[in-house]
Order: C-alpha cells, then structure tokens, then sequence
C-alpha cells in the first residue's frame, strides 16, 4: 500500500488531504501553517505528524519522516521548494499538481497569464524533477477561458478542475497504473511572482487596443489581491474591472 507525503497549501490542497487520508503518513504546510493545520488534523487524526516545510531542514525532522517509510510526495498547490534530501525519501517519486496546462503556464500565476497571454488554461498533474514545472506528464485535463473571465473566475474553475484530476488520477499513480510522459519545450519562460507587476501594468503613455487593455485588466481581477498597477498622478493606483452580460 502507498505511504504517502502530502505538500498543502489552500483549498485544493485541503481536498487533497481529505479525499487521500487514508494513506497518508505525514503532512507538509507553508509557515505558520496553523490556518490549515486544524483541517488537516481533523482529516488524518492525532497520530499523522504534521511540519511546517522549514522544519524539514532539520537533519533530525526528516529523520522522523525517514522512518514513517513513505513511498510518494504529492506537492498540491505547494508554494515553497521542496529540498533535494526529502525528494530522495520517496523511492516512488514525487508529483505536483500544477493549475495550467502544461507545458504552458509554468511558473507562478498561470491563471493569469492563461487571459492576458491567451495561453491555453488547465490543471497538470506532473512528476517532479530539477526544474520549475518541467517534470514529466502523468495526466491533465484543459480549462476553457471564457470571454467573462476575470482571474479569479478562472482560478476557481481550475480549482474545480484539479480536485477532479487528483480523484482521477492520485489513486492510479500511487498504483503505478499511469504512464509518464515526456512534457514538450514550454513555449514561454517559467514566470516569476514578480512578473505580474512588472509585465502587467497599465502605463498611461502607451496605446492598447481595447482588447489588450480589457485582458489586462481582467488578469489582475482577483480580490483581495490588488490591480493593475497604474500612476498618471503623484498617487500610485491599482485597477481592477467588473464584467456582466448584457442582458438586453
């Protein structure tokens, strides 16, 4: 039977850990963590160690998660680094469930780029390798962007998305009943956090058509988190917009 190490991060990763409880050894959370640890604790009970990911850097920690003797890592939505030693400790491998399409969408933010690059939307589900989302395919399922589509409308389909790609796909993996493939050359760099505020942003100088500016602005429609960044005056602005169908 699989022994499993889940890395969490949100409500995907919540789903992840309720649905695969019954086979996991040990769980892995962002700092502090407590925001999803009572969730997790409620899913696995008292006896499944959970650590935050920097306590993994103790020599003494994953000795702890050595002898639970696990099989596979599963990263869900996992922000952080997982560290080449704890990656050694799985002899079945490890996997990340990525919210695009792969190889399109690598890096952070997807669901943004999948708008204002118009690049093709989706959850992967991928072995876990040296680079950043570059890992071979095990299975993944393609999102269609809506022309209504602001970020966060998105995101939440994708979410959607990938907890139906894990149901289907996590229990045939830890089987050894899913073939990997090898991904193709990404079309696009792997994208950085930062790059949203340096590549989407609204300069009043520049000509956009109103497609172009609308694709913007729907990219960087996910509140709470803030706009476009926009300044014409000596206050910086962020930008968010608001789309309806019109009903006449």
């Amino acid at each position: 039977m699989a022994r499993l190490v889940l890395f969490v991060n949100g409500e995907l990763g919540i789903r992840a850990v309720e649905f695969l409880a019954g086979q996991v050894v040990a769980a892995v959370v962002h700092p502090p963590g407590e925001r999803d640890a009572e969730r997790i604790r409620n899913a696995v009970g008292d006896d499944v160690p959970i650590w935050r990911i920097d306590q993994l850097e103790s020599s003494k920690v994953r000795a702890k998660l050595a002898d639970l003797e696990p099989t596979h890592g599963l990263s869900v939505l996992f922000g952080d680094d997982i560290p080449q030693e704890v990656l050694d400790l799985f002899p079945k491998g490890a996997a990340n469930l990525h919210p695009s399409l792969l190889p399109h969408g690598r890096g952070a933010h997807p669901h943004a780029w999948a708008i204002a690059a118009k690049e093709p939307a989706g959850v992967t589900l991928h072995l876990i390798d040296e680079g950043v989302n570059t890992g071979a395919i095990l299975a993944q399922e393609a999102v269609f962007t809506l022309a209504t589509d602001t970020a966060a409308a998105l995101y939440a389909r994708l979410m959607d998305s990938g907890t139906q790609l894990l149901a289907s796909s996590v229990p045939l993996w830890l089987q050894d009943r899913l073939e990997p493939r090898p991904q193709p050359k990404s079309p696009s760099p792997a994208r950085e956090a930062g790059d949203l505020d340096r590549q989407l942003r609204i300069d009043p100088d520049k000509t956009y058509s109103g497609r172009e500016l609308i694709d913007i602005l729907r990219a960087r429609t996910f509140p709470p988190y803030p706009g476009a960044p926009y300044q014409d005056t000596a206050t910086p602005l962020r930008i968010r917009i608001e789309l309806e169908e019109d009903e006449e």
